[in-house]
């Protein structure tokens, strides 16, 4: 990780602490969703008297917390990018690639938050109501959304200011002997000409195509996939409704996050954590290892071995309860299951002299 040789301002520390702030009521809110699923199984459980508001209160509070985390992601650096190509390059070249990154993700969250602004005002003027029982009004939730979204754009101004700070400090030394770029400008120019590439294949009949290569090229440039992914949505949306179809990026941010399956899997990740708590899934790991450790690559099968075991575990619980099955949806226990069987398995890399390089981080 980069590091700025100058000490930071104090408004650059009150954007920190802003993000770190709504960082920590994006974990209290989640732990807040775990309670009321916990409150709601067990009252269907045992009383099979099912609330009226665990469900809404529990995807409202899922929207709030994945925009209000997203800043303090940024802040510690978590957001998933492709490093392939940027980890073998001189460190000005990955200082390229994240001031890019910056701002085309600055652009980006801008472009949101634009809309989601105009779309929160525009349903508190009218009145508009969520279709549910508790009839919420749809501007508290989007408050949630683009105060979160604001927080975002100062974390990436910030996170700009901090990178070119740290410009003229920056060497030319790769971290390996395989450099595949040494020049920023030789770098940006590779990148912007794919992207232009991808353009041109779009505004000529090759829409699928042009789209790929303009994927591949910002993802190979070391941009973050949400990044790479919206914008390419956005370009999408243009090409094919015009600007007209900007209002809908807000509707479509509220949507990815106001989500069935996304709901399950807090609960599943403290399952993981009680799993490692217990050595319960570092016992199913050496399990598996046993009898794949031996041969070429054991280590990656008994991960993938352990993960199948525990997946398949889970099955008997949901024909059992049936009526749980919204809250524990099979879709996302394969996500889930690929969360918490790492979780257990990771500590076991040093032990088998594997480079921690190749986990995810």
């Amino acid at each position: 990780m980069m590091t700025s040789s100058h000490p930071a301002n104090g408004s650059d520390n009150l954007i920190d602490r802003v993000s770190t702030a709504a960082g920590a009521l994006a974990g209290w809110i989640m732990v807040a969703v775990s309670a009321f699923i916990g409150y709601e199984i067990l009252w269907r459980a045992l009383f099979a008297q099912p609330s009226v508001w665990v469900y809404d209160i529990s995807t409202y509070s899922l929207v709030w917390f994945s925009f209000m985390a997203a800043g303090f992601v940024l802040k510690e650096k978590k957001h998933l990018n492709v490093d392939l190509l940027i980890s073998q390059c001189t460190r000005r070249v990955q200082a390229a690639s994240e001031m890019l990154s910056l701002l085309l993700m600055m652009a980006f969250i801008g472009f949101i938050l634009f809309y989601s602004y105009g779309s929160m005002m525009h349903t508190y003027s009218t009145g508009e109501l969520e279709p549910t029982i508790i009839r919420t009004p749809v501007y508290l939730v989007l408050a949630g959304m683009v105060f979160g979204l604001f927080v975002f754009f100062l974390q990436i101004l910030r996170e700009i200011v901090r990178v070119a700070r740290s410009w003229r400090g920056l060497g030319f030394a790769a971290p390996s002997g395989n450099i595949f770029f040494r020049s920023p400008t030789a770098f940006v120019a590779v990148v912007l000409l794919g992207a232009g590439c991808g353009l041109y294949l779009l505004m000529n009949d090759w829409p699928g195509l042009g789209l790929f290569v303009f994927l591949v090229s910002l993802l190979l440039a070391g941009v973050p996939v949400f990044t790479c992914l919206g914008i390419a949505g956005t370009i999408g949306i243009f090409f094919v409704f015009g600007s007209g179809g900007f209002p809908q990026l807000a509707q479509i941010s509220y949507k990815a996050t106001h989500s069935n399956t996304l709901l399950a899997i807090p609960l599943y990740v403290l399952a993981g954590q009680i799993l490692l708590a217990g050595r319960i899934g570092p016992e199913l790991f050496n399990f598996a290892a046993a009898w794949f450790g031996h041969i070429r690559g054991g280590f990656a099968v008994a991960t993938v071995l352990a993960c199948g075991v525990l997946r398949q575990s889970q099955d008997p619980v949901l024909q059992r309860r049936p009526r749980l099955a919204f809250l524990l949806f099979r879709k996302c226990s394969s996500v889930a299951t690929s969360r918490n069987l790492p979780m257990a398995s990771l500590p076991q890399v040093g032990h088998w002299a594997f480079s921690f390089r190749l986990a995810p981080q």
